[in-house]
This record gives structure tokens, C-alpha cells and sequence, in this order.
């Protein structure tokens, strides 16, 4: 299944004159929290009408803590804000769908590992373990892995949790060699980690 997102959007801001609200094209967007401040273009947009004056009729769907892609799947949404490693591992899945536009033009995404360790790239993680900080950091893990002609069977992946203390803690104990997350949890990495000399790094 193929989602046509450019093409919808795009016939109905097309439109050469406004339609009646019986003709209005329903647009459901899924966001991670329901109706917030983070999401305000899409709400001064609905106040102010632009919606409506385009032929469109947006719903905000709050997506909870279920994969964005899930709601992509099952035809619940047309729209979903998706963070890249969900995007990696959905077409790793063989789900076909189009990306119309990235928010980062950099990778918010990486390997931490402490400055103390010895590893220079992915290569040299063989044989450990590797820590995510949620499921949806396995696609990218994987990935990583496969451009270095490693697979998940050259090492063992452990679900960490979004707990600061408690990353920082499985990389000072050794418990994992590196944690893959995105750029917010290495601030808070970095934060757990502050009276320790042992700071986080990212693995390049």
C-alpha cells in the first residue's frame, strides 16, 4: 500500500475555489500528543481557516505511545510524523510509503559510547552488547550494523528504557558498550553522567 500524501495535499490546495464544508477532503494527521503547543501551524491553520478556504478538513489523531507506522498501515491516518529510524525499519519491513518532507537535515540519531572505550566504529562493537533506549531504535541499530558486514547475531541487543540514570549507569558499568538513541538522550546521558569523569561520546 502506497501512501499518496504529495498527491492528496496537493489536489486539494489546488482547489480553484473554496469548497463547501459538505466537500471538504478529510485529511487525518497523526501527532504524538493531542493538540500541542508544538503542533501550532497545524492549529492556527484550523483557527484561522486555511483548512477550509484549501478544501481540507484536518484531524489531529493522537498517536499515544503506538508506532506512528502502525497507524500508517491500517489506513487510520493519511499523515504521520515519523522519527527516522521508524522510517528505516518500516521499509526494512517492506512497507511502501512516501516521505514528503524532513524536519532535520541532520542525524538527530547515534552510537554513544564512553570516551574511555577503545571503539572507533561499529566494526569493533562485535561480540557486545549494544543498548537501545526504545524498540524503534532497533531498525536503525540493525542498519548501522549491516554497513559495517555485521548482523544482530555478531551481537546482543538490550531495550534500556528512556531512564537517564539508567543509561548512563549500563554504560559506566559496562553492562553495554554503547546505546543507540537519538540526540536527546545523549544530553541526558550526559546529565546522569556529570560527576563521573567518564563522559559519552558519539561513536562516528
Amino acid at each position: 500500500m502506497k501512501m499518496k500524501f504529495a498527491a492528496a495535499l496537493f489536489a486539494a490546495a489546488t482547489s480553484i475555489a473554496p469548497a463547501m464544508a459538505q466537500d471538504l477532503r478529510e485529511v487525518n494527521v497523526l501527532t504524538p500528543l493531542p493538540r500541542h503547543t508544538a503542533w501550532y501551524p497545524l492549529l492556527v491553520g484550523e483557527a484561522l481557516g486555511y483548512f477550509a478556504d484549501e478544501g481540507i478538513s484536518v484531524t489531529l489523531v493522537d498517536g499515544g505511545d503506538l508506532p506512528a507506522t502502525a497507524f500508517l498501515e491500517n489506513g487510520q491516518v493519511d499523515i504521520a510524523s515519523l522519527d527516522p529510524s521508524e522510517v528505516i525499519f518500516a521499509q526494512e519491513r517492506g512497507f511502501d510509503f512516501d516521505v514528503v518532507y524532513e524536519v532535520m537535515h541532520v542525524a538527530v540519531e547515534g552510537v554513544f559510547v564512553l570516551e574511555s572505550n577503545s571503539a572507533t566504529s561499529l566494526a569493533d562493537l562485535k561480540g557486545t552488547t549494544i543498548g537501545i533506549v526504545g524498540e524503534s531504535d532497533r531498525g536503525l541499530t540493525l542498519s548501522a550494523l549491516g554497513h559495517v558486514g555485521l548482523t544482530e547475531d555478531d551481537v546482543t541487543i538490550a531495550v534500556l528504557g528512556e531512564s537517564a540514570p539508567l543509561l548512563a549507569n549500563s554504560l559506566q558499568n559496562g553492562q553495554v558498550s554503547a546505546i543507540v538513541g537519538a540526540i536527546s538522550d545523549f544530553v541526558a546521558l550526559t546529565v546522569a553522567g556529570r560527576y563521573d569523569e567518564k563522559t559519552s561520546c558519539r561513536l562516528k
